[in-house]
């Protein structure tokens, strides 16, 4: 973990980004990247990964189980086929882990894209 910048970024979170400082926060990734290396890998990734959250989150809002305007959180409670809950379990635990995959990049992807392809 790195150390924390203000209450967003780094320590016990996954976040990498301070919104409050405009900054990366790669303290964490300098074991092995350079500060240089690890934005560039951020700014290659992020860009996608954040498109396909955004279209798997307008599946699933059309499937009925997210409510991005939810006050109770963004899941509805309901009874949904096994790849609508599973597609939601995998767009949440992205979505909530803040990183927007930069710990397995790939990985992540190819999961946002399955879980779009089960749900069109």
């Amino acid at each position: 973990m790195a150390s924390p910048i203000g209450y967003t970024s780094g320590g016990h979170s996954f976040n990498i980004y301070d919104d409050a400082e405009g900054e990366y926060n790669v303290a964490g990734c300098t074991d092995c990247h350079t500060s240089d290396e690890a934005i560039q890998l951020i700014e290659e990734f992020h860009p996608e990964i954040e498109a396909l959250l955004a279209e798997l989150g307008t599946l699933l809002e059309a499937a009925g189980i997210y409510n991005p305007a939810g006050t109770s959180g963004y899941a509805v409670k309901g009874d949904y086929p096994n790849k609508v809950a599973g597609a939601f379990w995998n767009w949440i635990s992205i979505e909530e882990d803040r990183s927007l995959g930069v710990h397995n990049p790939k990985f992540v992807k190819r999961i946002l894209e399955q879980s779009i392809a089960s749900l069109q």
